[in-house]
């Protein structure tokens, strides 16, 4: 009996023992996680970077070819031109002008793209030119006085307009289908609104220089046209247009 009663007391003092030993592995093993963790969140905000070992410098330019690169390159900068300020003047300040159009202007290319832009950069120089601007301005009258006679006789510079077969309706018409005006002085078209038909106020607001510019073109037209028509005329009918809009304000 006592035997029995010494077995049972060793029993439960081993397993006070074995419970107390896992309740200290256990917080140690905390405690390592922790100071593991802990250690770690220190490296990684408080620790500074190593520094790295430095590497051989390569020569990447070897071949004639890269070499050849390289100095054009350097070459299409405009070093006058701050970088700070700008940027792609400073690195391609001279390589469309100096470096590529001035050496390949008449060079032939099967690219669309690039024969147009040629022919637009031709044209934006041309203008530069007292003689071609002259030309272009023949154009302009040419291709005004044709648009003229499609939407019908003017009798400033028509000699032989008869009057009574004047037809304002088919003229509205021309405009229309034949030039893709929507624009006809006393009125317009603006198709977002109900009625397409609506009072046009930008063509009664017309400034003092804006009228002497058409009255200029108009006669610079009728010059064009080689028909003699008093100026006294010309300056009579635009002052009779401008009273007729503003008697239908």
């Amino acid at each position: 009996m006592s035997r029995t009663k010494h077995r049972k007391g060793s029993s439960e003092n081993e397993e006070t023992n074995n419970y107390a030993l896992l309740i200290l592995a256990a917080i140690i093993v905390v405690i390592c996680i922790t100071l593991l963790f802990g250690s770690f969140i220190y490296w990684a905000i408080y620790s500074e970077p190593t520094p790295s070992t430095p590497s051989a410098e390569k020569n990447v330019c070897q071949t004639p070819d890269c070499i050849r690169l390289a100095h054009q390159m350097n070459n299409f900068g405009n070093k006058s031109v701050d970088p700070c300020v700008d940027f792609y003047g400073y690195t391609c300040g001279r390589t469309l002008i100096t470096e590529y159009w001035h050496k390949n202007r008449n060079v032939s290319t099967d690219s669309k793209s690039e024969t147009i832009m040629k022919q637009l950069f031709e044209l934006c120089s041309s203008i530069k030119n007292p003689e071609n601007k002259a030309n272009q301005n023949e154009a302009l009258h040419r291709d005004l006085l044709a648009d003229i006679n499609k939407v019908g006789s003017w009798p400033m510079i028509d000699p032989n307009f008869n009057g009574t077969k004047f037809n304002v309706s088919q003229y509205l018409e021309n405009m229309a289908g034949k030039l893709n005006m929507i624009k006809f002085g006393l009125f317009k078209f603006d198709f977002s609104k109900l009625f397409g038909i609506v009072f046009d106020e930008e063509a009664y607001n017309w400034s003092y220089s804006t009228k002497q510019e058409i009255l200029q073109l108009v006669k610079n037209l009728i010059i064009k046209s080689k028909v003699q028509v008093d100026p006294k005329t010309i300056e009579t009918d635009m002052k009779d247009v401008d009273e007729l809009q503003q008697k239908l304000q």
